[in-house]
């Protein structure tokens, strides 16, 4: 048995993270082969071929059902139901809705849904209709970062979109129990000063978390705690058993049968985790901690012995088979990451002495320390990031969260339909027990550890070693050989003979990195949104640390549009700049004593490349687009043409002034749009590679076909960030080697399917 759930557990990872999505009736079929292989191997291909074969089915159901591309642009007639909290953004509504295209033989998927500038203040369980803006997921693609699709396809959403309607008709107002629970939490909490901490643990509702509290909770490492997960669910499991078993002692029911106490028990204890994970929007851990309470509860009432290790197999498998598009999800795999540390640390300690109180209370201490410590390289691993507060933060406010507010909640719960008054004056004493947690939270985070940033790459590395030295000591040799390979890209150069330009997937923006030896210069930064999303610290970022580099020589800012300066604040506290270039420089640019005005006829050095600026000159126009640095970088051999938003008006004058124009590599100027990339420009630059930064169904509709066609005209080869993701280009003298995060995977993996759904990525 545990050789089958390894295997079926083994295919369903694989199948998740093909480039293509196979036939599950292939799979399925050629499952008949597993029994003419020996005994001992014939469970494991088993295994894995169904493991193969479930995730593809569901993979190509997912693939079916998303947004149509034809879609894209246009206005739908919908009806839409809310099934989740709609959670409050900068001037409106964000929530998931289960969404029906009107008409005979139409669409109809789950999308999340932002309804921007209304009055109306949409609630969970109503039914609605308007027109909406769809696309299908669309995410950025670089080889480090957010992924914005896979957390879509993990949550089962087929795509996004924004109600488009002036007139929306209400169909149907009546709310869900979940939703008047929350309104009556609301008012009774009004008062608090944790409002938004309660609502999180009693209900799973974290919209009223701000980026200050969450900033909080990331560098103490204790996010956990506030999001209904198998920790809470299993402590309310816990606490209802003991209870009902204490009542049937006490009332002396059922003591002639002891057996049918312990069934009657665990079942009104699962049902009450039932209702609690309810509450909670039944979210994917409270499901995965749901789900393992009933196996554990089945197994005990069927006197089924398992191994820790089958049980945990057994477990993940569960949840594969329910919850398919969880295998996604970062979520999933800090759970069991969690539950195998504990499992470890039991059979470690197995033999530990704690009878008394005190030896108990060393015990759990002791065990909270280490577990904390453990789940290092598995956070690490996941999240790219941990916080070294974390183990500190935790051994105090889990007891805390667990032990006293936990129990609170649940009778605040209870009370709460029953009598408002009585609960209010609940939510007092809950409300003192967050203000310690934030108290002890804030206290420890003055030590200043922040959190810790490592590469993907390292961490990989480093957790094969450790799992090879654990499983073989004597094949430790192997280990440090692989743990030694991030040490080898560490110092590794760019070729002496080569130099690099990387244009990062930032979405409708511009954001470009050039590294030549050492020296890194970043040109435009991204977008910046009116929620307070920063793209860069998602993308560029990420891109930047995953390269190993703290430090940026030259920081070129275009000009001010906020698609191109977007990250620039963000990017100044968290990178070490030595220099700032801009055309015109914003109030914080000009306190800096590094700041550089763009001006033509400026030049410096980029390790072996020379920069030139082409544009702007004095007096600045008036549009801000013609404002923009115009860079020409070039080794002697090589060069690459940065143009910013500049519009037809100052390419016809940089061709005039016969400037040096002609470049390998230009960066389309503004995304492409009709107005700009004239016939003149074109030949006179005569490039062989043009970029379009951009973002995938745009709603200017860039690139432009015209200019689309002009370019494809003149021979050059087009590269578009919505379809490819980060493109990189390494510019050698003999040759350029392109290659992209969609076409050609990120690090040191390939592509995934789900990465070439949508748009133009279907005919890449």
């Amino acid at each position: 048995m545990q050789t089958a759930l390894f295997g079926f557990i083994a295919g369903a990872i694989i199948a998740a993270n093909l480039p293509i999505v196979p036939s599950p009736w292939i799979a399925i079929a050629t499952s008949a082969i597993a029994l003419c292989l020996p005994k001992r191997l014939a469970p494991f291909v088993l295994g894995v071929l169904l493991g193969l074969g479930w995730i593809s089915f569901h993979n190509q159901q997912y693939e079916a059902q998303l947004v149509p591309d034809a879609f894209a642009g246009r206005d739908i007639t919908t009806t839409n139901k809310i099934i989740s909290l709609p959670q409050r953004i900068d001037d409106g509504w964000r929530f998931v809705a289960e969404t029906k295209q009107e008409g005979e033989e139409a669409w109809h998927g789950t999308l999340r849904l932002s309804w921007y500038r209304t009055d109306e203040i949409p609630k969970m369980g109503e039914i609605w209709r308007f027109d909406v803006r769809l696309k299908p997921p669309v995410g950025f693609a670089n080889q480090s970062g957010r992924d914005y699709e896979r957390f879509l396809l993990s949550q089962g959403l087929h795509g996004t979109g924004y109600v488009r309607s002036k007139a929306p008709e209400l169909l149907n107002q009546k709310q869900t129990a979940r939703a008047l629970l929350r309104q009556k939490l609301l008012v009774v909490t009004e008062d608090s000063n944790h409002q938004d901490l309660i609502l999180a643990l009693a209900m799973g509702d974290r919209s009223l978390l701000n980026s200050d509290r969450w900033e909080l909770l990331r560098e103490t490492g204790t996010a956990h705690l506030i999001a209904i997960s198998g920790l809470h669910i299993g402590f309310v499991y816990w606490l209802v058993n003991g209870l009902c078993r204490v009542f049937n002692t006490r009332l002396n029911v059922t003591s002639q049968y002891p057996r049918a106490r312990m069934i009657i028990c665990s079942l009104f204890a699962l049902g009450c985790c039932a209702v609690y994970a309810q509450i909670s929007g039944m979210a994917l851990p409270a499901q995965r901690a749901l789900l393992a309470i009933t196996v554990w509860c089945a197994l005990q009432a069927l006197q089924i012995r398992l191994s820790r290790t089958e049980l945990l197999l057994a477990l993940l498998a569960g949840v594969i088979i329910v919850s398919p598009y969880a295998l996604y999800g970062i979520s999933l795999w800090l759970s069991f990451g969690a539950v195998a540390n504990i499992a470890l640390l039991n059979w470690l300690w197995r033999k530990r002495s704690r009878t008394n109180f005190v030896g108990r209370l060393i015990y759990v201490l002791t065990f909270q320390l280490v577990l904390s410590v453990l789940l290092v390289p598995v956070s690490s691993l996941l999240l790219g990031f941990f916080a070294p507060l974390s183990p500190l933060a935790n051994m105090v406010v889990v007891p805390l969260i667990t032990l006293l507010t936990l129990p609170l909640m649940m009778l605040l719960l209870v009370i709460l339909p029953i009598s408002p008054t009585f609960a209010s004056w609940l939510a007092i004493p809950i409300d003192e027990l967050f203000s310690l947690f934030v108290y002890w939270l804030t206290l420890i985070t003055q030590l200043d550890l922040g959190v810790i940033e490592w590469p993907s790459t390292l961490l990989v590395c480093l957790f094969a070693a450790l799992l090879i030295t654990l499983s073989n000591r004597r094949l430790w040799p192997m280990a440090v050989c692989i743990a030694s390979i991030p040490l080898v890209m560490a110092f590794r150069q760019i070729d002496d003979q080569s130099w690099q330009v990387d244009v990062i997937d930032v979405g409708q923006g511009l954001s470009v990195v050039v590294q030549s030896e050492n020296d890194v210069l970043v040109y435009d930064v991204g977008n910046r949104f009116r929620s307070g999303f920063v793209v860069a610290e998602h993308s560029l970022h990420q891109v930047l640390k995953a390269k190993g580099i703290r430090k940026i020589d030259w920081l070129v800012l275009s000009h001010n549009d906020i698609d191109h300066v977007g990250g620039a604040q963000s990017t100044l506290s968290k990178f070490d700049v030595e220099n700032i270039m801009q055309p015109k420089p914003d109030r914080q640019s000009a306190r800096l004593g590094n700041y550089h005005y763009c001006r033509r006829g400026q030049s410096f050095r980029l390790g072996d490349l020379e920069v030139k600026v082409l544009h702007p000159a004095n007096p600045l126009t008036r549009n801000k687009n013609n404002h923009s640095c115009v860079l020409h970088i070039s080794d002697g051999h090589r060069s690459i043409l940065l143009t910013g938003d500049i519009e037809a008006s100052i390419e016809k004058a940089l061709v005039e002034k016969r400037l040096q124009l002609k470049a390998d590599l230009v960066v389309a100027p503004h995304h492409g749009s009709k107005s700009s990339s004239s016939a003149a420009f074109i030949e006179a630059v005569e490039p062989d590679y043009v970029v379009f930064s951009r973002g995938a169904y745009n709603r200017y509709g860039m690139p432009h076909s015209g200019v689309v066609n002009r370019y494809r005209n003149s021979g050059s080869r087009l590269l578009d960030t919505a379809c490819l993701g980060q493109i990189t280009l390494k510019m050698a003298k003999t040759e350029i080697e392109v290659t992209s995060t969609r076409v050609d995977g990120a690090s040191l993996f390939w592509p995934f399917w789900y990465q070439s759904l949508s748009g133009c990525r279907r005919a890449m």
